[in-house]
C-alpha cells in the first residue's frame, strides 16, 4: 500500500482537486450525451478521488499544526 499521506504537499492536494473537477466536468458531459453508464463509473471515480482529498487536506492541517507547534 502507498502511503500518499506521510509527507503530504499542497501540490499533491490540488492535483487531487484538478482532478475531482475535471471527472465533474465530464460526468455533466456524458449525462447531457445520454451515457448514463459511463456517468455512473464516472461518478464511483469521483468519490474515491473525493475521499483521498479529504484524507489529503487532514494530512495538510495536521502537518501544518505539528510545524507551528515545533
Amino acid at each position: 500500500m502507498i502511503r500518499i499521506y506521510d509527507n503530504p504537499t499542497l501540490r499533491s492536494y490540488l492535483t487531487l482537486l484538478r482532478l475531482e473537477a475535471m471527472l465533474v466536468q465530464t460526468a455533466e458531459l456524458l449525462e447531457k450525451k445520454g451515457h448514463h453508464v459511463e456517468k455512473r463509473e464516472i461518478l464511483q471515480a469521483k468519490k474515491a478521488i473525493r475521499i483521498r482529498r479529504v484524507c489529503m487536506k487532514g494530512a495538510l492541517r495536521l502537518k501544518e499544526a505539528q510545524l507551528k507547534v515545533s
